[in-house]
C-alpha cells in the first residue's frame, strides 16, 4: 500500500461550515404533505466545519476557520469551541449575515432530515482564509467540506495553504458539485449516497460500491473512502480495497455521525498513524456519537473513543484485493 504523506506535529487545520442546529425529535420521518406531531425541540452547535473541528480536538491540537456572525448564536459557539481547546484566531465574525442554522428533524430510529440555511458561511472566501491561515500554526493535515463557497473549496484544493499539508477533503453535500479535479487531495471521504451522485451510478451492493471506490480514487485522491453506515466502510488505495465492518450498536441520533468520522480520521492521521488504524479509531468515534443525542454534544472524549473500541474488540479493516 502506498502509503500517504507522513505528518509532522499533529496540527490539523479544519475549513468549514459552522451553524447553529435546531433539532425536532419525532416518532417517524414525515412523508410529503404529512404534519407529525408530539415532537421535542432542542437547540445545538453544529455545522459539518464545527463538528469535524470538534472531534478532530479530541485527537490532536486543531485550528478552526469559519464565518460567524456577530449575533448571540455565534458568540455562543465561538465560546464552546474555545472552551473545546480549539484555536479560533481564524474564526471571522460578520455583521452582514446571522449565523448559519440548521433545521433537523429526526426519527426513534436515529435518521434524519436536515435542511440548511447558510447564513455567515457565505462570508468565508478564499481571502479570509487566506488571512486566518496567517493567525494560526502551519498544519499537517486540512480537512475542508463542499458546504462552504465553490470557490474557497477550491482554492483549498489547490494546496494554497504553505507547508505541503495533507489535504482530506468530505465531499458531502455533492448536489452543487465543487471540484472536479481531485488530483490534489489526499484522502476523499463520502457516504454511499455522495458516492452514487459523483459516480452517476446506483450503489446497491457492496461490489457496486467497491467499483465506485475505485472510480473515484482513479480520478486522482491518494485515498477514497466511502462510508456505509451500519454496512461500515471501503477504502481504495492505489493498490489495495479495504473493507472494514460497522461496529454493532443501537443509533439513538446519527446527526453529525460522518462528520464525527471525518474529524477522527484527520487527527489519527495528523498524529502519524497508518491508514487502517486511522480508519479503525475513526469509525469507532463515529459509532459512538451515534448512540447519543446532539451533533457537537455526542462527540466522545479520546478516552470514550479509545474504552468504547475496547469493549468491541474492533479489529482493523480487512484486505479486499
Amino acid at each position: 500500500m502506498r502509503m500517504l504523506k507522513r505528518a509532522g506535529a499533529g496540527r490539523v487545520l479544519v475549513v468549514g461550515s459552522a451553524n447553529m442546529d435546531i433539532l425536532l425529535h419525532v416518532d417517524h420521518l414525515p412523508i410529503p404533505g404529512e404534519t407529525v406531531g408530539g415532537g421535542v425541540l432542542n437547540y445545538a452547535f453544529g455545522g459539518k466545519g464545527a463538528n469535524q473541528a470538534v472531534a478532530s480536538s479530541r485527537f490532536a491540537a486543531t485550528s478552526f476557520i469559519a464565518s460567524i456572525g456577530s449575533d448571540d448564536n455565534g458568540m455562543q459557539m465561538l465560546k464552546s469551541w474555545q472552551t473545546d481547546g480549539i484555536n479560533t484566531a481564524g474564526v471571522l465574525q460578520t455583521d452582514r449575515y446571522p449565523t448559519g442554522t440548521a433545521l433537523i428533524m429526526v426519527d426513534d430510529k436515529g435518521a434524519n432530515f436536515i435542511g440548511v440555511a447558510p447564513g455567515a458561511n457565505q462570508e468565508l472566501h478564499e481571502h479570509s482564509v487566506h488571512v486566518a491561515v496567517s493567525r494560526i500554526p502551519l498544519p499537517d493535515v486540512i480537512l475542508f467540506q463542499a458546504e462552504i463557497e465553490r470557490a474557497t473549496v477550491q482554492y483549498l484544493a489547490n494546496g494554497m495553504i504553505p507547508g505541503d499539508p495533507l489535504l482530506i477533503f468530505n465531499y458531502a453535500p455533492v448536489a452543487a458539485p465543487a471540484l472536479e479535479d481531485l488530483r490534489g487531495i489526499g484522502v476523499l471521504v463520502v457516504n454511499e449516497t455522495e458516492a452514487g451522485d459523483l459516480t452517476s451510478s446506483r450503489l446497491e451492493s457492496k461490489s457496486a460500491i467497491e467499483r465506485a471506490a475505485r472510480h473515484l480514487r482513479a480520478k486522482g485522491p491518494s485515498v477514497v473512502v466511502i462510508t456505509m453506515g451500519d454496512q461500515g466502510l471501503v477504502a481504495a488505495t492505489e493498490d489495495q480495497l479495504l473493507y472494514q465492518m460497522a461496529p454493532p450498536i443501537t443509533p439513538v441520533d446519527t446527526t453529525g455521525a460522518g462528520d464525527v468520522f471525518c474529524g477522527t480520521l484527520a487527527a489519527s492521521l495528523a498524529m502519524q498513524h497508518e491508514l487502517p488504524e486511522a480508519l479503525t479509531l475513526a469509525q469507532c468515534a463515529a459509532a459512538l456519537s451515534a448512540t447519543r443525542q446532539g451533533a457537537q454534544t455526542s462527540i466522545g472524549t479520546a478516552a470514550e473513543v479509545r474504552e468504547f473500541r475496547s469493549t468491541l474488540r474492533h479489529g482493523l479493516p480487512i484486505v479486499i484485493t
